[in-house]
């Protein structure tokens, strides 16, 4: 197995391991204080333990913020490293060209938030959306992997399916669980083994090889794909992916086949480790605080009233995901007006019956 490969499969298979079993916790939580004028107060907050620990984020924290540093003690007992930054913003446009400019250069996914309000007399509706539209060029969207229960409890806060694992219906949700990592382990796999079989394939066209050699490339996917989690399964870092190209690079192919090789490692370090769900590492909590009542939203309603989605930073999706929320007010000045003009009328009309009944008789 050449250095390359074994560089590949150590990323592919281990990247995603490494970040929820490494020694850095990180919790990051991104608020989003809805006003009634239209205006979002942003709040970030960044618990890192150990201290010492670099952190990641999704947002440029520039200027504009009011940023707070702190070393705190966390229930667990150990200290971490905390950031704290509130910013204003006008609109949420305003948060959507900074998107916009940052997300050209260093996300993986467009993002985009929206704010509507509907004026009724007696009743405002407002609703809170924000979209992800996922940049990898993965072939499943989140609907195709996972069923609809199944992401519901992946977009749980993490706090929250915690308690789940461990309630009264944890068997239940624990298998839902294993369920749920062997399909991202799966999706994985098979999303890094697509690419060096893309790759492959363009690089095997572009040398003008014959058609049946390309198709033979193409068909051995799926066999790769089954190689390979058979060495996982046998705890094995020799995945003998390269034994199934033997004859291909007996037949003069082998600098082909390396090049495929590296130019998937270099897709794999651009894009980064993989999220996997239920681990504060590689995702975020996101909470937005609406105007009046929560009505509806497809996150999950806090104890404190907001509504918090648990959101990975990468995933081997495509297509997007949206998160949105609900509320309404009453209009209570608009019941004292309606109340004061019903009341002027019923007295109006009383005082013209009283000067009716008292007009002379003759």
């Amino acid at each position: 197995m050449s250095k390359a490969m074994r560089r590949t499969a150590t990323v592919v298979l281990c990247g995603t391991i490494l970040a929820a079993t490494g020694c850095t916790t990180t919790e990051t939580y991104l608020t989003n204080r809805i006003n009634r004028d239209g205006s979002v107060e942003r709040f970030v907050e960044i618990k890192t333990t150990p201290p010492s620990s670099s952190h990641q984020f999704v947002l440029p924290l520039d200027s504009l913020w009011t940023i707070t540093r702190t070393i705190e003690q966390v229930p667990s007992g150990d200290s971490a490293r905390v950031l704290r930054a509130v910013r204003i913003y006008p609109d949420s446009e305003t948060i959507n060209r900074e998107y916009a400019e940052w997300d050209e250069t260093n996300s993986q996914a467009i993002r985009k938030v929206s704010f509507e309000k509907r004026f009724r007399w007696f009743i405002t509706f407002y609703r809170f959306t924000k979209t992800v539209e996922h940049k990898r060029p993965a072939r499943q969207t989140f609907d195709e992997l996972l069923s609809e229960e199944e992401l519901n409890i992946v977009l749980l806060p993490i706090s929250v399916s915690k308690e789940l694992f461990s309630g009264v219906d944890s068997l239940k949700y624990n298998a839902m669980k294993k369920n749920i990592l062997d399909l991202f382990e799966e999706s994985h796999l098979s999303y890094f083994v697509e690419i060096f079989i893309d790759e492959l394939t363009t690089l095997f066209e572009a040398e003008g090889a014959d058609s049946a050699l390309i198709t033979t490339i193409k068909e051995k996917e799926e066999v790769l794909i089954a190689v390979a989690e058979e060495a996982i399964q046998n705890d094995e870092m020799d995945l003998g992916l390269l034994d199934q190209f033997d004859s291909e690079r007996a037949a003069g192919y082998g600098h082909i086949i390396d090049t495929a090789l590296e130019n998937t490692e270099d897709f794999i370090e651009k894009w980064g480790h993989l999220s996997v769900p239920f681990i504060e590492t590689g995702s975020y909590t996101l909470m937005v605080v609406m105007p009046g009542r929560v009505k509806s939203s497809n996150g999950y309603l806090m104890p404190s009233g907001e509504v918090a989605w648990q959101v990975l930073y990468n995933c081997p999706v495509t297509g997007k995901t949206t998160f949105y929320a609900e509320s309404y007010r009453h209009n209570l000045w608009a019941l004292i007006i309606t109340a004061t003009i019903v009341i002027l009328l019923i007295v109006t009309g009383v005082s013209k019956r009283i000067r009716h009944t008292n007009l002379p008789l003759f």
